[in-house]
């Protein structure tokens, strides 16, 4: 982890054991949806990286509305 701050630190340190998130988005109505996703193994620099298809309903919902909220559970 090089050219981490302290903060990013203990957010990978965090997330280390995590492999599930909940990730949710707006919907076009106000709605809020959260579906699982897997956290992508990735050298940690302050983004978190998912993988998901640029034409599912979670990938236009966060070009529509950028806010998103990621929780684990740890």
């Amino acid at each position: 982890m090089a050219d981490t701050t302290p903060t990013q630190h203990h957010v990978a340190e965090l997330v280390s054991d995590a492999k599930v998130a909940m990730l949710t988005t707006t919907t076009s109505d106000g709605r809020n949806v959260s579906r699982p996703m897997a956290l992508q193994e990735a050298e940690f620099d302050g983004d978190l990286w998912f993988f998901a298809y640029d034409d599912s309903a979670k990938a236009q919902q966060i070009s529509a509305h950028g806010q998103v909220n990621i929780a684990f559970e740890l």
